[in-house]
């Protein structure tokens, strides 16, 4: 097949219009291997492609890179920025990081990027005007400038269009850069901001990433595992073999097809599990998930030791098993003071979908709340909605006023638990959650949002009487910036065992007791009543919905 160079004219195009091009023919690295050409990695690969798709929908670049050690993120947004300047006149590039030392060595890579640069063709590097350790300026009148997090001034005197935010998650100043160096950039077309970071617990940086998640703050999250970075493998002894958590991890691992321009499922290889067994040794299994996460969650998790293992959570995350039997039941978490309001269904092994609604920024009245959960329940065919009181009473009174008596039951998890050893209801029923994602083969969506949720719920603490209670959810969201509304939500869905239609009709064909129970008439009102033969008949039916925590479906 014939080959054919490219003109001087056409080398300049795509040096000028592809970044990716520039980098391998112009840019040199610093590697273990010495000085080499700038080839992007797969990490790389992908964080070019979505900045790509995002000046494509927006016209500008807002991206947060989360990521594992070392994999060369900072060396592409470096590059590009370099880049911007020399290609853009009067470009102003101002990278921060959170210390001297590390600010030193990402400016000693733009000075690598000009010298060899200059060495591949002198005319494509403006002339220098400025050189110094903190800064470059060209004579096309664009600068690149270096700074430290720490000041509430920093970068707030110029006049920037590239911000390169290296380790924000480690900055203890975070609101001084929103207010300085951020406010020097606009948002016209053609401007960029990166902040890319390993993650450093359920910090400031952790509630930014999920407002991005959550499209609130116009910023997009990139992630990147360790293990899509080729050089984290070891060589293979003879005796290697897979642990279970092992062929566990592997099996949701996955690649960046650069040609299928998609993230895709690819087993991990015996060296990369070699290399992981070999950091967990050293640095523990805290640490190691921070430094080196698998996941998104996995790397802001609570504290290395999440109630629910972020394995298990991933593994559901792609189980494709679809329930075909089994209740439909709705866990409803109701709004508490402008939070979130959730909406989740499960089918005995298989999450259906959940529904989240910002309260803050989409107020809902208890009939619009009602109209909502009328609405799902009459859609998925619920045959039971299981509505935390705490916030829903009048929800739930206005469902049963519309006919949804036999569907519409009240949670109180501060009540007492089936189970002696929890303090309260909620204790039990994360239990309950908890078993029923280390029993094989359950299906939750694939979602971030979920996923963090589940892993923002920490390990539980023995009271003075030794039951087993959790932190709060007001707790948790003071420690953590966040509400784990959906995680409520499907918690509520294992309050008690519910018999989906199917079976209630089977036993229906051989009784000819049509009595049914007004779901307004509690125990407590029987009681008050002094119905007793009814009060026997409701307390006898509660006994037969308390199984023990494998049977609840």
């Amino acid at each position: 097949m014939p080959t054919f160079e490219l003109t001087r004219q056409q080398k300049a195009k795509l040096h000028k219009e592809s970044y990716r091009y520039f980098a391998k023919n112009v840019l040199k690295i610093k590697t273990d291997d010495g000085i080499i050409d700038f080839s992007f990695n797969m990490v790389q690969d992908y964080i070019d492609h979505r900045a790509k798709d995002q000046i494509k929908r927006t016209g500008r670049v807002r991206m947060i890179v989360v990521k594992a050690r070392q994999q060369g993120c900072s060396e592409y947004v470096c590059g590009r920025g370099f880049w911007k300047a020399i290609f853009d006149p009067a470009t102003s590039v101002y990278i921060l990081s959170h210390e001297d030392k590390s600010v030193a060595k990402l400016f000693d890579k733009v000075d690598r990027y000009c010298r060899f640069a200059k060495d591949y063709a002198q005319a494509l590097v403006p002339e220098e005007t400025t050189a110094n350790k903190y800064q470059k300026k060209f004579k096309n009148e664009s600068n690149y400038t270096v700074g430290t997090a720490g000041s509430d001034n920093t970068g707030r005197s110029d006049t920037n269009k590239f911000g390169h935010l290296s380790e924000p998650a480690h900055y203890s100043n975070d609101a001084g850069i929103k207010s300085g160096l951020l406010q020097t950039i606009s948002n016209k077309p053609g401007t960029e901001i990166w902040w890319e970071s390993t993650a450093n617990g359920l910090n400031w940086f952790h509630q930014f990433c999920e407002k991005a998640n959550k499209g609130l703050n116009g910023y997009e999250v990139i992630f990147c595992p360790w293990f899509w970075s080729d050089k984290y493998t070891e060589p293979v002894t003879q005796n290697f073999k897979r642990t279970k958590d092992e062929s566990d991890l592997s099996a949701i691992a996955t690649i960046w097809d650069n040609k299928l321009k998609q993230i895709v499922l690819h087993p991990l290889s015996d060296g990369q599990l070699v290399w992981r067994r070999l950091k967990l040794e050293e640095l523990g299994e805290k640490l190691f998930k921070q430094e080196y996460p698998a996941t998104f969650a996995e790397a802001f998790q609570a504290s290395g030791d999440s109630f629910i293992d972020n394995m298990i959570v991933e593994k559901a995350r792609k189980c494709e098993i679809e329930e075909t039997y089994g209740a439909n039941i709705l866990g409803v978490d109701p709004a508490h003071k402008s939070d979130r309001m959730v909406l989740l269904l499960r089918k005995g092994r298989q999450v259906i979908d959940f529904w989240v609604r910002d309260t803050k920024k989409e107020p809902i009245d208890d009939q619009q709340q009602k109209e909502w959960v009328a609405k799902i329940i009459e859609e998925y065919d619920v045959d039971r909605a299981e509505i935390d009181i705490g916030a829903g009473y009048g929800l739930i009174s206005k469902l049963r006023d519309s006919g949804f008596q036999d569907v519409v039951n009240e949670v109180d998890f501060g009540e007492s638990p089936d189970d002696p050893q929890y303090l309260n209801k909620r204790a039990e029923v994360f239990h309950r959650v908890r078993d029923w994602f280390n029993e094989k083969g359950c299906n939750i969506p694939d979602s971030d949002d979920l996923a963090t949720d589940i892993a923002a719920i920490p390990e539980p603490v023995p009271t003075d009487t030794g039951r087993l209670k959790f932190k709060s959810k007001q707790d948790i969201k003071k420690d953590y910036g966040l509400s784990p509304d959906i995680m409520d939500a499907l918690a509520l869905t294992f309050s008690e065992r519910v018999r989906p239609k199917e079976a209630r009709l089977e036993a229906n064909r051989f009784t000819t007791n049509k009595r049914s129970i007004n779901a307004e008439l509690t125990i407590a009102n029987k009681r008050r009543q002094g119905d007793t033969a009814e009060l026997n008949s409701l307390q006898d039916d509660r006994k037969m919905r308390t199984l023990p925590k494998r049977e609840y479906r």
